[in-house]
């Protein structure tokens, strides 16, 4: 069993790479798919996936159609990320949504499927949780959920975070060069309040490894891997307060192994049974509540079975989150366009700070159409007649050819003249007269 280790601040770790030769291309980052009820105690018409750090380019797959009864989400960029929305469909004639989530009934706890279509069946639709998921290239530096509550005027309203918590990894070097690489997963203790003292949860964890490259669909408990993950820690109490905000396990990477996934299961601490109940304070000799009165701290590991909650203990269930990491191999190197280098010199870095990266995997920050040159001399810079590269004053016309700055290159693109083109066509039809 890892330790499981706690340390102050609730910033969320990105990804460290190695150093080396480049590897093939491929897809790595972490997958997230997650259960989550129902618990507002009416009807909803969505779900949202607040993400910071990420872009909807760097989301390359999401837990959708046919699967869901939300089907595709869409994609929103913002200033600091993306939302990923699951929206139901508005009907203007009934005025009605026509899917919508229902509450889930108390004490509702999704045992042994996942909530969707083929982990539910039938029983799915009147089933108040639901299952969604996101695959992106990029590490996100923070995510919140928000069940949508409907409107009568077909809008939908984000309620407030539900405080499931999301995972973040970290891959780095192990010390020793020749042995496999380490792998951190670690999540904030939430706090969608934002008080010093946070609401207490219990959490159980489960980790797996894989031999490929996972996919969002092997996220399911219904996969052999997540069904036959080993128990990594049984039951932790887990509370934001000083001194307490993050929640780590790190292992070294199997052996052959290319991925590794980790279960969390998330439940709330009965507060209201632990402002009621006592136990003898060792040192004092008193009775004391469970969950202090003055600052609503919950007291840990006091009787013998701490870290086994009781049926009393046990609160109401908040979700499943079931995370993914698919591991660089040793002497991956990053595109330069998620390298954190200033590859072109020009003072932006990365996607989507340089507008020469379409996205974070594109292999070069300065194509030819945002290189500040006229490649193909045909007196016309770039996509923006050369401002980036000349302090934002043009010195030249744009390149009509270069419509985005991302393009490859102007001699490709834009370096043959309509002239010089329609002569090829004629060439060409010259050529097919005579092979008559």
């Amino acid at each position: 069993m890892n330790d499981f280790l706690r340390r102050a601040g609730v910033g969320l770790a990105a990804a460290s790479w190695a150093v080396g030769a480049p590897a093939v291309a491929s897809i790595y980052g972490p997958l997230d798919n997650f259960d989550v009820v129902n618990d507002t105690g009416h009807e909803t018409c969505g779900f949202e996936i607040e993400i910071e750090g990420v872009h909807s380019a760097d989301v390359y797959r999401t837990f959708d159609a046919p699967y869901i009864r939300y089907g595709t989400p869409i994609k929103i960029d913002t200033p600091t990320g993306v939302l990923i929305r699951y929206q139901g469909t508005w009907d203007p004639v009934t005025r009605q949504f026509l899917e919508r989530t229902p509450p889930a009934p108390p004490g509702y706890v999704p045992a042994s499927d996942s909530c969707w279509t083929g982990g539910l069946g039938s029983g799915y639709a009147a089933t108040g949780c639901e299952h969604f998921g996101t695959s992106q290239t990029t590490m996100p530096t923070a995510t919140r959920y928000h069940w949508l509550d409907c409107s009568a005027d077909g809008s939908v309203v984000p309620l407030p975070d539900i405080g499931l918590p999301s995972v973040s990894w970290t891959v780095s070097p192990a010390p020793v060069p020749a042995d496999p690489p380490i792998v951190r997963a670690e999540f904030a203790v939430p706090d969608p309040d934002g008080g010093a003292y946070g609401e207490a949860y219990w959490v159980k964890i489960y980790k797996t490894e894989a031999d490929h490259q996972i996919v969002l669909d092997e996220l399911l408990l219904d996969d052999p891997q997540i069904e036959g993950a080993v128990t990594e820690i049984e039951w932790e109490l887990i509370q934001d307060k000083p001194g307490q905000g993050m929640v780590f396990n790190e292992a070294e990477l199997g052996a052959g192994n290319e991925a590794v996934m980790r279960r969390y299961e998330f439940y709330r601490y009965n507060t209201e049974w632990g402002s009621a109940n006592t136990f003898i304070d060792p040192e004092t000799g008193l009775p004391t509540p469970y969950v202090d009165p003055a600052n609503g701290e919950v007291v840990e590991c006091v009787v013998d079975g701490c870290n086994d909650p009781t049926p009393d203990e046990l609160g109401g269930y908040v979700g499943r989150q079931i995370a993914g990491y698919n591991v660089p191999p040793a002497g991956f190197v990053p595109p330069a366009c998620s390298d954190a280098i200033d590859n072109d010199g020009d003072g932006l870095v990365d996607y989507p700070q340089d507008p020469g990266c379409p996205n974070s995997d594109a292999s070069t920050e300065s194509p030819a159409c945002q290189d500040g040159e006229d490649d193909d001399r045909d007196g016309r810079v770039d996509f923006d007649g050369g401002a980036a590269a000349n302090g934002g004053i043009p010195f030249a016309e744009r390149d009509p050819q270069c419509t985005k700055a991302w393009n490859a290159g102007e001699g490709a693109h834009c370096g043959l003249g309509a002239e010089v083109v329609l002569a090829f066509a004629a060439l060409g039809a010259g050529w097919r007269r005579i092979r008559k």
